[in-house]
């Protein structure tokens, strides 16, 4: 529940009431359009994920603007800009920290200025830059390592092994792995359908004939599960959660003299590997299923200055 205005006083108000139009924005608080807000996306099947991360990056927010007696329709560029000073200096949140909570607050602020609600008098955010480095990918020996068969009968080991290959040689995200099935598989056209993805949209991502051919391996030995996951628990044939996954692969890259045990760098691997055999940047977007070309870019700028690097030593 939130809180409205009427002279000095506050009285109880419901996100629903808020969401029906009928109050005054001058007397909306922060919190009270924040809870309107979260109602609203949950209504819309936003992820649950993504809603604790908007509590979370969102909620300390409008707190602050509420304890400078703040109405959601007071809100100016420069308040967002004095909460990213704050985040900086007073919290010493770190440049990708305060970049990921000001987007969130953006969202949430171009939701007010809807046409709408018209709670905000429009005006633009710009998004603070973040560090662009990215982490060193796997080399090629870490991954010839990796990829090799497993020389025993260990279920887990081969599990590893077939989900370590599909992700780098795919691309797709921790959490599509795991929720991904043996159905969701077009083995003839070289294709898999992604149902469970960042953005809550469905696409296809196509897979290679090495990461297929591993994929049968791992489809032959492996016991035919009820729910029918590819990457399961080995003890219980059970769908993995991301985190049992995560370590799962942490113990079986170390089991293989690689220090390196990041899930999510096998991705930037892949992504960093088709860039540098000339794929396009366009596609990689669809492939790694980004909503803009912002963090496709990202590994653009990476491999163009992998590429400029030592080049005066090889040219006259």
């Amino acid at each position: 529940m939130g809180r409205k205005i009427i002279g000095s006083k506050r009285v109880t108000v419901s996100p629903e009431e808020l969401l029906l139009g009928k109050i005054d924005p001058e007397k909306i608080s922060c919190m009270s359009a924040f809870g309107a807000f979260a109602v609203a996306k949950l209504q819309a099947g936003c992820r649950q994920k993504t809603i604790v991360s908007y509590r979370e990056h969102i909620a300390e927010f409008a707190k602050w603007c509420d304890s400078q007696s703040l109405a959601i329709s007071d809100l100016t560029r420069s308040h967002v800009e004095r909460w990213e000073g704050i985040l900086r200096l007073e919290r010493k949140n770190k440049d990708t920290s305060v970049q990921t909570k000001i987007k969130s607050i953006r969202t949430f602020l171009y939701w007010c200025m809807d046409e709408e609600r018209g709670w905000l008098k429009p005006f633009s955010i710009t998004l603070p830059r973040a560090d662009m480095t990215l982490k060193e990918p796997y080399t090629k020996e870490e991954l010839t390592a990796l990829l090799a068969p497993p020389a025993n009968e260990d279920l887990s080991e081969w599990r590893n092994w077939a989900a370590v290959g599909f992700i780098s040689r795919t691309g797709v995200r921790l959490s599509s792995a795991v929720n991904l099935k043996w159905t969701d598989i077009d083995f003839e056209k070289h294709i898999c359908l992604l149902r469970h993805t960042k953005t809550n949209e469905q696409y296809f991502v196509p897979i290679p004939s090495a990461a297929l051919t591993d994929l049968l391996t791992w489809k032959a030995i492996s016991p035919e599960t009820a729910e029918g996951y590819v990457f399961f628990s080995t003890y219980t044939e059970k769908k993995l959660s991301p985190n049992a996954l995560t370590q799962a692969i942490r113990l079986y890259n170390l089991s293989r003299g690689v220090s390196k045990t990041s899930v999510h760098l096998l991705r930037h691997t892949f992504a960093t590997l088709y860039l540098q055999k000339g794929g396009r940047a366009e596609k990689l977007q669809k492939i790694l299923g980004h909503k803009t070309a912002d963090m496709t870019q990202r590994y653009v700028h990476y491999v163009t200055d992998d590429l400029v690097e030592d080049i005066d030593d090889f040219t006259f």
